[in-house]
């Protein structure tokens, strides 16, 4: 199972990723830029999974892309994305239930 990672490291950019080892990814960062630290870890929405999260998380936050995973932008930036989509996600799944449920109830 990959967590989506978001790893801010000391170049001041933020890394998305969805690894199965958040903090080996971390280390990996930090070897590469001096320093870096986990802003958020967490499980995607089975219904997606973590790496179509990814992508679009990667897609919301387009506007900031540098290269490869790595963005401009601040940790709580990119965070604020993450729950803006989590909640998004969470909104589309609960009205396709409520389509859902109006059809079964007016088919009679």
């Amino acid at each position: 199972m990959h967590i989506v990672t978001l790893v801010a490291g000391a170049d001041g950019h933020v890394r998305i990723l969805a690894t199965r080892a958040p903090d080996l990814a971390r280390r990996q960062i930090a070897a590469e830029t001096g320093d870096a630290y986990l802003v958020y870890c967490g499980v995607a929405p089975p219904q997606i999974g973590s790496r179509a999260f990814v992508v679009m998380l990667r897609q919301a936050l387009d506007h900031a892309h540098l290269g490869n995973s790595t963005f401009a932008l601040s940790p709580n930036s990119a965070i604020r994305t993450v729950y803006l989509l989590l909640a998004v996600t969470r909104l589309q799944r609960d009205l396709q239930m409520l389509v859902r449920l109006l059809k079964r109830l007016f088919r009679r």
